[in-house]
């Protein structure tokens, strides 16, 4: 599969949470550098961060490492958008 800046990803009904470590370690595969992502979370909150490296630590479901050290759950992640990344904006503040 190829993932595309600004598509939400949501994993298919018949895989379980763990889908998430195998699409974000292809992302993780095809990006260079830290890729900006969008994690929209059960019960509605989002995340914005940059991937670091997907790495399975509990069992089957996993954790998401991002770039500033926060994890999440696969468990937890109902969606994701890999973020373009910004181009002329390096000296501008995050919204």
């Amino acid at each position: 599969m190829n993932f595309r800046r600004g598509e939400r990803y949501q994993r298919p009904a018949e895989a379980g949470p763990s889908w998430y470590v195998s699409a974000l370690s292809q992302v993780r595969r095809e990006g260079l550098g830290e890729i900006p992502i969008r994690f929209e979370l059960v019960g509605g909150s989002d995340v914005v961060g940059h991937l670091d490296r997907p790495n399975t630590v509990v069992g089957a479901l996993g954790t998401i490492g991002l770039a500033g050290g926060e994890l999440i759950a696969c468990a937890d992640i109902e969606a994701f958008t890999v973020l373009a990344h910004p181009s002329s904006d390096e000296g501008s503040e995050p919204n």
